[in-house]
């Protein structure tokens, strides 16, 4: 009896042994099912349990960074195209490579066009970096960056005093693209720089590579639109040495008004868009009508008039622009009704033509025509307090004062912003 009860309780202290290991193994699976990888187990028996558990625990640090990692490169697939510009995918990525690396911060700079422009950074995570800060990396390591077999450049002993405040803990790794550095990462901190985590920045450095350039395709793909649209309207403008500039003008205070207003990017990409060509119908009116320094006849002003729905022609089959047609071609519409070429009254105006033509009225009667000098600017103001509610809608004349009264009449001479949206 003696012996069968101690071989009973052997029994039921090996047991219990063998149920505590395997009761949090079990736990820390529930856990790693459900994403969370940050528990381990901790288990000190000595015997297979301890090494199944630090098994588990190297496999849970392995998926925790493999998820992270992955986690990185699908955010930073989805910026690159959704963003407008490489701002915003170096920034993110800046983030998401402090997270998947564990570092403290890591920087992203960006190439300057021309060997001699400085980098500057363009996506900082904490750290001493700010967005805009440049540098001017050392030919030197410059070169050592392209020719390093696995494509990082280790800080430790390096005099890399172009980086701020170098503390001998960092890890470059070049953004290369054909042959070509368009970028670097600083990754700073004191974590051991293993194979796992190289592999896995470099693989997230490839993916951010791909995102700048796709971000830099969409900005020269900007440039290039909006420098069509502004070749346009330029050339609206110079059939006539009298609108010279209007266009460019009108939509400078067209966007001041409506970030006033608070619009948001797409509508104050419309804005740019529509601003610059809602003249672009007066390529199918006569000079000698535009330019003419009398009163017009009955039949000259009607062909004026058609400038708005010959605007929306010239524009309609390209679908780019469908947003910007309604501004071209109510921009003569009135609030009371009495505008041209629908009639159109009050709300049913689409709103921004009726916030295009505030500034298009304003611009037309501070400058000088062929039958009148340009009118004063107290005058221009009085006159459009005066049509409020009847040309002109209320509220955006309301907002047209309050840019005026902050900007003042060399509002009209203000250099055109640099395009926010994306290509046309």
């Amino acid at each position: 009896i003696t012996v069968l009860a101690l071989v009973v309780l052997l029994s039921s202290v090996q047991v219990r042994r063998s149920l505590q290991p395997l009761t949090e193994l079990g736990a820390a699976t529930r856990r790693l099912a459900q994403r969370d990888f940050s528990g381990t187990v901790a288990v000190s028996s000595g015997d297979e349990f301890e090494y199944l558990a630090d098994s588990f625990n190297h496999m849970t640090a392995e998926i925790d960074r493999q998820f992270r990692t992955l986690t990185a490169v699908n955010a930073i697939d989805q910026v690159a195209l959704a963003a407008r510009n490489a701002s915003d995918v170096a920034a993110t990525a800046a983030v998401r490579l402090r997270d998947a690396l564990a570092c403290e911060a890591v920087d992203v700079y960006i190439a300057g066009g021309r060997p001699d422009d400085p980098w500057r950074c363009v996506g900082a995570s904490t750290g001493d970096a700010r967005d805009g800060d440049p540098i001017r990396p050392a030919a030197r390591d410059l070169q050592a960056l392209r020719t390093g077999g696995d494509g990082w450049l280790h800080a430790r002993g390096r005099d890399l005093d172009w980086l701020p405040t170098h503390d001998g803990h960092a890890a470059l790794l070049p953004l290369i693209s054909h042959g070509e550095q368009v970028g670097l990462v600083v990754a700073r901190g004191d974590a051991t720089w293993t194979d796992e985590r190289l592999h896995a920045a470099r693989h997230l450095g490839d993916q951010l590579t791909l995102g700048l350039r796709n971000a830099g395709l969409i900005d020269r793909l900007n440039d290039l639109s909006y420098g069509a649209l502004f070749a346009l309207a330029r050339t609206v403008d110079a059939n006539s040495p009298w609108t010279a500039g209007h266009s460019e003008r009108v939509t400078a205070l067209s966007l001041c008004i409506g970030e006033h207003l608070g619009l948001g990017t797409a509508a104050l990409d419309t804005i740019h868009r529509g601003g610059l060509l809602h003249d672009i119908g007066k390529v199918g009116i006569h000079i000698e009508v535009l330019d003419l320094d009398g009163p017009l006849s009955a039949a000259e002003r009607a062909t004026i008039q058609t400038h708005p729905a010959l605007g929306a022609k010239i524009l309609a089959p390209i679908a780019a622009f469908d947003d910007a047609i309604p501004i071209v071609l109510h921009h003569h519409e009135k609030f009371d009704g009495r505008g041209y070429p629908a009639g159109l009254r009050g709300e049913s105006i689409p709103y921004l033509a009726r916030l295009v033509a505030v500034a298009d009225v304003y611009d037309a009667l501070v400058s000088d025509r062929p039958y009148r000098r340009g009118w004063l600017h107290g005058e221009v103001l009085a006159h459009m307090r005066a049509e409020a509610g009847l040309q002109f809608d209320p509220g955006i004349v309301e907002a047209f004062l309050v840019v005026m009264d902050k900007v003042g009449d060399q509002a009209r001479f203000r250099p055109m912003p640099q395009p926010t949206g994306r290509p046309a």
